[in-house]
């Protein structure tokens, strides 16, 4: 297909008790570089008029993740043009913060070989 626009508008919502941490954006394309361009905007209401990040890609090089941390529902307006050559695939990846009580379950972990640590050093010393 010699050349093509595209608008997609989307939401993506998180599991309960998390938040997103950023996203990134990837594009494979083949024939068509340096004649597309991907832009992703983010947006923090379903109006789309507060935006929370911004992520443009050109030629076939991986732009840089945005940060959007602290959202469970973002809002997404994808728009994609290109001249010619294929456009085979954009990928969206959306990477999320542990719950709380996972990072507490970890640090009390670590708190845990710490003093069994010391308690070996202290019975080995005696």
């Amino acid at each position: 297909m010699l050349g093509s626009t595209a608008d997609l508008k989307y939401s993506v919502t998180i599991n309960s008790g998390l938040i997103f941490n950023q996203a990134a954006l990837d594009v494979n394309a083949a024939g068509i570089s340096p004649a597309f361009s991907v832009t992703k905007n983010i947006y923090s209401d379903p109006n789309f008029s507060t935006s929370i990040g911004s992520i443009n890609h050109t030629d076939n090089n991986s732009p840089a993740p945005v940060s959007i941390y602290g959202y469970s529902t973002i809002y997404v307006d994808d728009s994609l043009s290109y001249s010619a050559g294929n456009l085979s695939s954009v990928v969206n990846t959306f990477s999320q913060v542990p719950e709380p009580s996972t990072l507490a379950l970890a640090g009390l972990g670590g708190i845990g070989l710490v003093v069994s640590a010391a308690r070996r050093r202290r019975a080995t010393a005696v």
